[in-house]
C-alpha cells in the first residue's frame, strides 16, 4: 500500500534490486535499494487525488547489503558518488486518467 485515505498516513517499505541492460544483453544486477515512507491521499471534488508524504531511500551493495557511498559503474568504468535520498516534503496531484506528454 502506497497511500491511505485515512486521517493519518500509512507507512510502507521498499526493497529490491536495480538492473541495467544495453542493447540485447541480458539484464545485469547493479545494486540494491531499500527505504520507507509515509503517504496520505485525499480525494478531491474534481476526481483528482492529492498526495502528500515523506520518503527515504538508500542504495546498497549487492554482496554485503552495506549502504553505498560510491559505486563502480560497470558500463563506464567510473567510480561515482551515490546520492541516497530523504524527500522530506512530497506533494502532488493525480488525475483520474493520465496521458503521455511529449517533452519540449
Amino acid at each position: 500500500m502506497w497511500a491511505t485515505y485515512a486521517d493519518a498516513p500509512v507507512f510502507s517499505a521498499l526493497h529490491g534490486t536495480m538492473f541495467g541492460m544495453i542493447g540485447s544483453q541480458r539484464l545485469k544486477p547493479l545494486f540494491g535499494y531499500t527505504g520507507f515512507g509515509g503517504f496520505q491521499a485525499r480525494l478531491l471534488d474534481n476526481g483528482h487525488v492529492r498526495l502528500r508524504g515523506k520518503k527515504i531511500g538508500y542504495f546498497t551493495d549487492l554482496a554485503s547489503g552495506d549502504i553505498l557511498e560510491t559505486w563502480d559503474n560497470p558500463y563506464t568504468g567510473e567510480t561515482v558518488e551515490v546520492f541516497n535520498f530523504y524527500n522530506d516534503r512530497i506533494r502532488g496531484c493525480c488525475q483520474p486518467s493520465c496521458r503521455a506528454q511529449r517533452s519540449r
